[in-house]
């Protein structure tokens, strides 16, 4: 959106930093500022930020909130959409956009933002039902996840690199 974003640093977790438009090294002044999370989320940190259909999605840890009008935040009209409670994201490299969806690895296993933000139209779903108590013992043991998008297999690869373990969803 023209930004740079960032978030979950160290002095203020909670907090997603944004630079100045089209001057990504430009933290001061002009139309840089912060979105201060502790105000919809309690005792959450960011993970990770992606974008989304025009909106933002600020991946906590237990938390999801998505933002409408990310490119416009320098002009105030930026405003949230909608918190997901009780779900998030444990490993920032899980993100991955496949189609016209985000995949993450949350805490319960590997979640589809899309399918997550049907309000009221379908049950939460999990992608990796099928392996889902391996899955969360091996999330148990390790966060550090990394994965990629592998496009012409149409494959997401996720590895638990502390465990040596990698499962590939289809």
């Amino acid at each position: 959106y023209g930004r740079i974003w960032c978030g979950g640093v160290t002095e203020a977790k909670d907090v997603v930093y944004y630079s100045n438009l089209l001057d990504g090294d430009d933290w001061t002044g002009g139309d840089t500022g912060l979105l201060d999370l502790s105000k919809i989320w309690d005792n959450d940190e960011v993970v990770a930020l992606a974008p989304f259909y025009g909106k933002l999605v600020i991946f906590g840890k237990e938390n999801i909130a998505i933002y409408n009008s990310p490119a416009t935040v320098g002009a105030g009209t930026m405003a949230l959409d909608e918190v997901i409670q009780g779900i998030g994201c444990v490993s920032r490299d899980s993100v991955q956009a496949i189609g016209d969806d985000l995949v993450f690895v949350s805490s319960t296993g590997l979640r589809s933002i899309a399918r997550t933000t049907e309000k009221d139209k379908l049950p939460l779903m999990d992608l990796s039902l099928n392996i889902k108590d391996t899955l969360i013992r091996n999330i148990g043991q390790s966060t550090n996840i990394k994965a990629t998008y592998v496009e012409n297999e149409g494959i997401y690869i996720m590895s638990f690199i502390d465990n040596n373990i990698t499962y590939v969803f289809d």
